[in-house]
């Protein structure tokens, strides 16, 4: 697959949450949907793994440097929060534990690898 290095950042971004699903399957976590959307936003990975489901964001760069305040702005985090409290309330149960994760993936010269942050914000708000 050629990358496209203009401004378009879908190439990378379909890439790298394939390899986010690749990793999370290596992990043990069930993928129970990708790219879910509604009229509150996005979520790129929705995986469970025992009683957590995590709701997960990727974010995809071919730079070495990550800044995590400015990949995932309060703003979108809002978004992500009320599109998940939307899959709840449609899909969710009493027995599940939730959380938003992130997973950052980063081009390096043996190929792409998954940094993966547990519990990345969250919190009082959800």
């Amino acid at each position: 697959m050629i990358l496209n290095t203009g401004n378009n950042t879908k190439p990378k971004g379909f890439l790298g949450e394939a390899q986010v699903v690749i990793w999370l399957k290596q992990n043990g976590y069930h993928i129970l949907c990708q790219n879910y959307a509604c009229k509150m936003g996005e979520i790129d990975i929705i995986a469970q793994k025992d009683e957590f489901v995590c709701f997960i964001e990727v974010k995809t760069r071919f730079i070495t440097y990550f800044d995590l305040s400015e990949l995932i702005t309060p703003s979108k985090q809002k978004k992500i929060i009320n599109t998940a409290r939307r899959y709840i309330a449609l899909y969710g149960n009493h027995e599940q534990v939730y959380r938003f994760d992130v997973a950052l993936v980063e081009k390096t010269p043996d190929g792409l690898i998954v940094n993966y942050i547990y519990n990345a914000f969250g919190g009082a708000e959800f």
